[in-house]
């Protein structure tokens, strides 16, 4: 609370903001006693063994725990750390540049350690370390009151805590300036309110000043056994829970479950939309992922965490949808899989000259969403911001806007700019959720988790030469993928391979007495009735994954993986019913083995113990 609070109102400032962006935690307090009692035992090169482990334990996740920050070289060099554009962290840079000091260390020594992402999760070994050299503390400080090394390293702290109000208070003038010097930008909590930053540091000092009051007293009253020792521990935590309350009241958020109730306004729309345009089709969304309202940035509010809730409702974001049973394309995670991003990642190109023209600033680089990639995902609907820029990565929405002859798609619903900042699109270019083709493209299997491999495949299958009505790929050396008639088929299966090779490629539209109908279509089983003029392979446009069996006719056949990311079939000429059903085996593994171990562990529970013989 010290350094201010971004919600619900901007009061946050640091020397060394930027550096601060890439930790990803907003409170590292832990709390004033632990940390005094922590420090009490803290032993380095003497002392009891545990005592010894514990600290080297807590100093080593300290310094991980800050990543490529571990070398405190933000301490004297901030403007080092200055924050990337965000075009060049899309396009892999490396926020702050390479890792140094012992997280370096640690990424060239340990296997997979460079994949290890979000450092700041190591703070679990630290919390845990502080927990028990603060326990070891208190043991120590319970049991032997006359420990000086105690009172020194616990006192210390506590005599900052006791004389930092005052310090501030008589330079309250210069530290006006220099607060307001590292103000952090205005962001989606609004300008900078350096009053409430001021009036939030003060109380923090003071709450702080009392927490240390309060525990000073209870080492007067241990050192002088006034009061009986069993009592200490809990007035401790007590008073740690109070303070931890304190501290971190501000990242507790919350908002009227009233406002979660309701059906979403983007939602509503869509459904209106489809059930009159398009009856009984299956469809995704397409959802720009992390944006806000621009009056968000212009304007403070103390219920802006109420407000976001509201409005991130409205425009559909993805935690809001997926319950009331919207398929979203993609929804940001760290569990996202690699091969379905190549289809949905923002790529950075040149900008066409007509595109420099028509902007009055100047335009180096412009966000590119490949359009092919939402098209082949059965991306029906595009729920965008009003308000486009065409070289920031949420803004950047030119290729979603229009056909790839530059023509206007169907507006679905609008919000002013100024207001809700929303706009919802048809994608008239969609593919259905599933199709046939008589065309394949045999390609070897990828087995690596490369991007280079991958690379040359997902831009032939993504490239269009017309986006918006400007050739934004211009000088690349492809085609357009004809993707509602052929599809890349990844195999080295010799039987599936003969079944393909035979396959006779059709150069016109798709037969129209050849049908495609999902009978149903649940999270762990689909069932798709085919009526196949010709031998071809049927695309469906959900995610290849270990796990998944199918049947044609009943009969187990293999899914072929498609797209680089989806799943196919092989069918014959002829009716056909195809399902496709969730069944993982290592869950029956799992089953059987839980199936066994927990009547045994029940039956040991039940067993008769044996006395022990003195």
């Amino acid at each position: 609370a010290a350094w201010g609070s971004m919600l619900p109102q901007n009061s946050r400032w640091f020397p060394w903001a930027q550096a601060e962006r890439s930790i990803w935690v907003p409170n590292l307090y832990a709390g004033l006693i632990p940390l005094c009692l922590a420090l009490a035992s803290v032993r380095v090169w003497r002392g009891a063994r545990i005592d010894r482990w514990v600290t080297g334990v807590t100093l080593v996740s300290l310094l991980l725990a800050f990543g490529k920050f571990g070398d405190f070289r933000w301490i004297w060099d901030a403007g080092a750390f200055t924050a990337l554009d965000p075009l060049e962290i899309e396009r892999g840079t490396r926020l702050h540049g390479d890792a140094t000091g012992l997280y370096w260390l640690a990424e060239e020594t340990i296997p997979g350690f460079k994949q290890f992402r979000y450092p700041s999760k190591l703070l679990v070994f630290l919390s845990w370390g502080l927990a028990l050299l603060a326990g070891r503390g208190l043991t120590r400080l319970v049991d032997d009151p006359s420990d000086l090394r105690t009172w020194r390293l616990a006192g210390t702290p506590l005599t900052v805590i006791l004389l930092a109000p005052i310090a501030a208070a008589l330079a309250s003038t210069p530290l006006r300036g220099f607060i307001q010097k590292n103000a952090t930008p205005t962001g989606s909590y609004g300008p900078f309110q350096l009053d409430l930053a001021m009036s939030q540091l003060f109380a923090s000092l003071v709450a702080g000043m009392v927490i240390g009051g309060l525990f000073l007293l209870i080492l007067i009253t241990v050192a002088r056994r006034a009061v009986s020792l069993a009592y200490v521990a809990p007035c401790i935590v007590g008073i740690t829970i109070i303070d931890l309350i304190i501290a971190h009241r501000s990242i507790c958020l919350t908002a009227p479950q009233a406002e979660l109730n309701a059906i979403p306004a983007a939602i509503e729309n869509i459904r209106l939309y489809h059930q009159a345009h398009h009856p009984g089709e299956l469809f995704r969304v397409h959802r720009t992922r992390l944006y806000e309202p621009m009056k968000f940035f212009r304007n403070s509010s103390t219920d802006r965490v109420a407000e976001q809730v509201l409005w991130e409702r409205m425009t559909a974001q993805p935690k809001y949808g997926v319950p009331l049973g919207i398929d979203y394309a993609k929804t940001e995670g760290t569990m996202n899989l690699y091969d379905i991003d190549f289809f949905f990642a923002p790529w950075v190109v040149t900008p066409h000259p007509a595109l420099r023209a028509s902007v009055n600033r100047p335009l180096d680089k412009v966000v590119y969403y490949p359009r092919v990639g939402y098209d082949l995902w059965n991306t029906r609907y595009f729920i965008l911001p009003k308000q486009s820029i065409l070289d920031d990565i949420e803004r950047g929405s030119l290729t979603l806007l229009t056909s790839k002859r530059g023509e206007p798609l169907p507006v679905v619903a609008s919000w002013p700019a100024d207001e809700e900042d929303c706009l919802i699109l048809e994608n008239s270019d969609a593919m259905p959720r599933a199709w046939i083709v008589h065309e394949v493209e045999i390609l070897p299997p990828i087995d690596d988790l490369r991007r280079a491999p991958r690379t040359e495949r997902m831009e032939r299958l993504l490239y269009r030469s017309l986006d918006a009505g400007l050739p934004l790929w211009e000088g690349t050396p492809f085609g357009d993928y004809p993707i509602d008639r052929r599809a890349m088929v990844e195999t080295s299966d010799p039987t599936i391979l003969t079944q393909l090779q035979n396959l006779r490629p059709s150069l016109s539209a798709p037969s129209t007495s050849e049908t495609i109908r999902i009978e149903s279509y649940l999270p762990d089983r689909v069932e798709i009735a085919v009526e196949m003029v010709s031998a071809g392979v049927v695309v469906l446009a959900d995610a290849f994954y270990p796990g998944w069996q199918a049947t044609v006719n009943g009969q187990p056949t293999s899914i072929l993986r498609t797209n680089r990311a989806m799943r196919g079939i092989f069918l014959p000429a002829g009716k056909h019913c195809v399902v496709l059903e969730y069944q993982p085996r290592l869950f029956w593994i799992g089953l059987a083995i839980s199936s066994i171990c927990l009547p045994a562990s029940l039956l040991l529970l039940g067993l008769p113990r044996g006395t022990s013989r003195q």
